[in-house]
């Protein structure tokens, strides 16, 4: 899998541990939970899978396939919204 990165041409708000994401060009918002904002902020540089899976095995108490399914669903949801794209 190609590495991923923010897609700048989203604007961000942080509330707390909250990051509410701002979809300009489709006059939609996105509010991210905790651990998405943490995902979020991750790919502030771009990142493999396995990169961002290992940060969040170390940060929260989760076994294995539960932050591989996880981070996979939110990364493909972030996708589809184009939150972030992949790159070389």
């Amino acid at each position: 899998m190609k590495k991923m990165v923010q897609n700048k041409l989203f604007s961000e708000v942080k509330v707390h541990d909250e990051i509410f994401m701002v979809d300009l060009s489709a006059n939609k918002y996105y509010a991210l939970n905790h651990t998405a904002a943490y995902v979020w902020e991750m790919l502030l540089v771009p990142i493999h899978f396995e990169g961002l899976k290992q940060k969040i095995l170390q940060r929260y108490d989760v076994d294995e396939n539960t932050a591989t399914c996880a981070l996979d669903n939110l990364l493909q949801e972030m996708i589809k919204k184009k939150m972030i794209v992949e790159c070389f």
